[in-house]
């Protein structure tokens, strides 16, 4: 994988990105690790800054909590059934 993806470890940040309507390109696995990898596009890059820095209640960081809580069950799921 080159600078075209984006990988992080972070979970959270990852379920936020799959609920705004990015693609998970792939799970890496390091161990104990695990890296999500996602192509990396300006609206990523966006939706990455706006996670880290927008204020707590901007409307574009907004997400029904049961689309979270779905995406985090199925990223879940797919850490548990990575060997």
């Amino acid at each position: 994988m080159n600078d075209e993806f984006f990988k992080t470890p972070d979970l959270n940040l990852s379920v936020f990105l799959i609920a705004k309507g990015e693609k998970l390109e792939n799970i890496l696995n390091h161990s104990r690790r695990k890296t999500f990898v996602f192509k990396l596009t300006p609206k990523l890059r966006n939706l990455i800054e706006l996670f880290n820095f927008a204020e707590e209640d901007h409307k574009d960081i907004m997400i029904d909590a049961r689309k979270i809580m779905r995406h985090e069950r199925e990223l879940k799921t797919k850490l548990i059934n990575i060997i």
